[in-house]
């Protein structure tokens, strides 16, 4: 939601809550590519890095909010952590498969192309490529412990998740 949106709401007197998401572990395979092992990770040109979170830590986060008392004129960022770059990713993969897997920066362009060749539909490629942009301008980098402070735990990392995808063969 917009912050004007979002200050709108709050000068009303009405109670809120709101939830902010970072980009979902389950699509790290949107941002990288799906043949990472034997293409690298690519991704759009950018040292900006992400804290994701899996859509079971958001659901239970949501779960909490909802189910219980005093969440009320909050805003939460449910930021899961630690903070990873594309670089960090294609390490991980390395250290999971035993295998290296380069980082490959590519252009805006290529990025997209790359999408559309894997079967996005151009609007889709662009919107993904958006969220790129925003991961490289640290729109989720931030600092914030609440999706932490819900759960009562520490969320699943990307290296966490990335290890169960590919050990079960889901990636």
């Amino acid at each position: 939601m917009p912050r004007p949106a979002r200050s709108a709401i709050k000068a009303s007197g009405l109670d809120y809550t709101f939830v902010c998401h970072p980009p979902f572990l389950e699509s790290i395979g949107l941002y990288i590519g799906g043949k990472v092992l034997e293409t690298g990770v690519q991704s759009a040109v950018g040292e900006g890095r992400a804290r994701f979170a899996s859509h079971d830590d958001l659901a239970e986060a949501h779960a909490v909010v909802n189910g219980e008392p005093g969440h009320e004129n909050k805003t939460y960022l449910l930021h899961g952590g630690p903070a990873v770059p594309f670089a960090d990713i294609a390490q991980i993969l390395s250290d999971i498969t035993d295998k290296p897997v380069l980082y490959v920066a590519v252009t805006d362009q290529d990025f997209v192309d790359n999408k559309i060749a894997a079967g996005l539909p151009v609007p889709a490629a662009q919107f993904v490529l958006a969220w790129v942009h925003g991961i490289n301008a640290g729109v989720w980098d931030g600092a914030s412990d609440d999706l932490e402070s819900l759960l009562g735990r520490k969320p699943t990392t990307a290296a966490e998740f990335l290890r169960a995808s590919f050990l079960t063969g889901q990636a």
